[in-house]
């Protein structure tokens, strides 16, 4: 045999061995292709269930002034507009939704509390709900579903120096530094201290400092409106003032019934100064850039952003020491519901924390 014929034996032997080995591994390498469609096939799953269980958080934590129902069927409503793997997101209200309370200093959760303020939302797909993950490559194998876990916790946070104050729909604006007994108008409109306003603590105030507001919650006129849900820019076209007029020194305001306002006061009761000319915020007036209020004069605050985002700004008037925070209504405070969370020169966004 000479040096080319045994050339070409060679030739074909590798051939063949190429063509064997390529048999041999073509199951390999499909079973490979399978596994990474597996893998991927979860990640986006458990990505996309990620990111419903985050919106559904997201949403519900406004629902945290109503109590649990109500942060519960919107978080369920949530999750059930979204879908993971072709599949609806469904969550059980009794398993999957925690109201709680975030710590923000130890960074911790604790379902229940005084004031709530955290929605926490465990979801799965998982054999023991009967909609894991289907596997095709895994299956070969004996693992025929792959689980998985999300969990999302939303927090309304402060996010500024100025501590988060809660302003509840019972809190009358005209009740604001009065002493203990005073009517906020007829009877059934509250008296101090049960419904007097937030007075913001920590908060040293000097003439012409401009503050910006941001208010999260809702409250509800009475409760047979408590599902109403009203935003702290308060109810659409409810135009309202007190029906007792000036009261307790304070002005009149003339502007959307349950809406977040507030006044500034001096160190003395409002009842020793001058009643200031009334305020009319109503349509186009609420959409203010910025507004001066003076002493013992009530104004509207709402959310704390124009209809564009951008954050309103009010000044602070000469003399003022004190400011207070309430809802907006013109009788009969003490049956209203729900509650705001306000920040002043922060933040007061929606924190989300999924994994």
């Amino acid at each position: 045999m000479n040096h080319q014929q045994l050339y070409k034996r060679v030739r074909r032997r590798r051939a063949g061995m190429a063509t064997m080995y390529a048999v041999l591994l073509l199951p390999v390498l499909i079973g490979f292709v399978s596994l990474g469609v597996d893998v991927a096939r979860v990640r986006l799953t458990k990505a996309e269930l990620a990111t419903a269980v985050d919106a559904a958080a997201r949403y519900a934590a406004g629902f945290l002034p109503n109590g649990p129902s109500a942060v519960k069927t919107a978080a369920v409503a949530t999750a059930a507009g979204n879908s993971a793997g072709g599949a609806p997101v469904i969550l059980d209200p009794n398993t999957d939704i925690i109201v709680g309370t975030w710590d923000v200093a130890a960074k911790k959760f604790t379902a229940g509390g005084a004031q709530p303020n955290a929605v926490k939302i465990d979801a799965q797909r998982s054999t023991a709900r009967g909609n894991a993950i289907p596997l095709v490559f895994a299956s070969m194998f004996g693992q025929n579903t792959c689980d998985v876990h999300v969990s999302s916790i939303t927090v309304l946070s402060n996010g500024s120096s100025v501590q988060t104050t809660r302003v509840d729909g019972t809190m009358n604006v005209y009740l604001s530094g009065m002493p203990s007994g005073t009517y906020g108008g007829p009877t059934v409109s509250g008296t101090a201290p049960a419904n007097s306003p937030s007075q913001v603590p920590g908060l040293s105030l000097t003439a012409g400092q401009i503050l910006k507001f941001n208010a999260s919650g809702s409250t509800a006129d009475d409760p047979s409106n408590i599902n109403q849900n009203w935003t702290p820019d308060g109810q659409p076209l409810g135009y309202r003032t007190n029906d007792s007029g000036y009261l307790n020194g304070m002005s009149q305001l003339f502007t959307q019934q349950g809406a977040l306002v507030g006044v500034f006061l001096d160190d003395n009761p409002p009842t020793t100064g001058g009643t200031p000319p009334p305020l009319d915020i109503t349509g186009a007036a609420m959409d203010y850039s910025t507004i001066s209020p003076q002493l013992r004069q009530p104004f509207f605050i709402g959310d704390g952003k124009t209809s564009g985002g951008a954050a309103q700004q009010i000044t602070v008037p000469s003399g003022a020491t004190r400011l207070f925070l309430g809802v907006h209504d013109n009788i009969n405070w003490s049956n209203n519901s729900g509650y705001f969370l306000v920040n002043i020169n922060g933040a007061a966004t929606k924190i989300s924390f999924a994994k």
